[in-house]
């Protein structure tokens, strides 16, 4: 009697969410091999707000394997988990992340009946957003921390310029970071610094000596809106710059210029040959943030080179001086003897 009690009084409370619970609902039934064990789990009910959450017409969803609907990597975890809370009896809350929704769900998991097991599903979404951004953010600014360090110790131009774009590649999710420079004495434009991440093929000994003249519409727009920033190059207008960035692989890009002492110098870039990116607003006030640093410190060594010049032909002309005065008066002394 008391087992019929317990009984009913589950289906009611499972009426009861099914019916009220603002979050998804859905029941999966274990499906087992022949000797008993656990390989699976099906879909047998699912609350009309699960549908709303996840997109997933339940047609699709009931009788069919759990495992149809999560990716290669997720699964055992997932199906483990769900097996564990059959066997004991406990119940167990954990975050789990669907790739074809691009949401993050809070699942409440709880054993039901014999065989199955009760998941309520909440959309934790945009809280995962807020963290990723804060840890994001974190991360940034203890990247420019460390580079402003570099900075300040570094005296070798080209050893900190190489380190900028390892530094940036390293924390950021991209293909490739580089450095390009603008020599406008030969009138062509050199990829002087690049970081690749792994399996990305490099770039740089393909990107020198081009003319300035194919970057026409990439300069401009670097000069007038202050980036080229596009999740997919097949929407840039620019035939030559379309096309170039096409042979390299590239899907998504971002740049922006480096000015030195209020003068254009060049640009630095992120690509990404994997993913379409959408880039985040984090991603470009740091690289205009880095843009700065590099720039203050290309004017800082150049300033530093300009100085020593200027130094070096003060000394040249203050012994050319003395030599002079040495030459006049040793001819007036040898006059004397005439």
């Amino acid at each position: 009697m008391n087992s019929q009690s317990n009984r009913n009084a589950e289906e009611n409370l499972l009426k009861h969410l099914f019916e009220t619970s603002l979050a998804g609902l859905a029941i999966f039934r274990a499906s087992k091999v022949s000797d008993g064990r656990i390989d699976d789990f099906v879909c047998n009910r699912t609350s009309a707000q699960f549908e709303t959450l996840t997109g997933l017409n339940p047609q699709d969803m009931l009788n069919k394997p759990l495992s149809v609907f999560l990716p290669k990597n997720k699964q055992s975890s997932m199906l483990l988990t769900l097996a564990e809370i059959l066997e004991t009896g406990g119940a167990k809350v954990f975050e789990h992340y669907f790739p074809w929704l691009k949401r993050w769900f809070e699942v409440n998991a709880f054993k039901v009946g014999e065989d199955s097991v009760a998941a309520i599903f909440t959309d934790i979404t945009r809280r995962k957003e807020l963290e990723n951004e804060v840890q994001r953010r974190i991360h940034y600014e203890d990247l420019l921390s460390s580079i402003s360090l570099l900075a300040v110790e570094q005296n070798d131009l080209k050893v900190f310029l190489q380190k900028c774009v390892e530094k940036l590649g390293e924390a950021v999710e991209v293909s490739r970071v580089y450095l390009f420079e603008h020599n406008f004495k030969t009138a062509c434009v050199n990829n002087i610094h690049e970081w690749c991440a792994s399996g990305i093929e490099a770039q740089i000994e393909n990107l020198q000596e081009i003319p300035a003249q194919n970057l026409e519409w990439w300069t401009q727009s670097l000069e007038k809106d202050g980036l080229i920033s596009f999740s997919d190059v097949n929407d840039i207008p620019d035939d030559f710059t379309r096309e170039t960035l096409q042979s390299q692989n590239i899907v998504s890009i971002l740049v922006v210029p480096l000015f030195v002492n209020n003068a254009y110098f060049g640009f630095i870039g992120f690509d990404d040959c994997v993913n379409y990116k959408e880039w985040p607003d984090e991603d470009i006030r740091l690289l205009f943030s880095i843009s700065r640093i590099i720039s203050s410190v290309i004017e800082r060594d150049r300033n530093s080179r300009q100085q020593a010049s200027l130094r070096a032909q003060l000394i040249q002309a203050q012994k050319m001086e003395s030599i002079g005065r040495l030459a006049g008066g040793g001819g007036s002394r040898f006059q004397q003897y005439a």
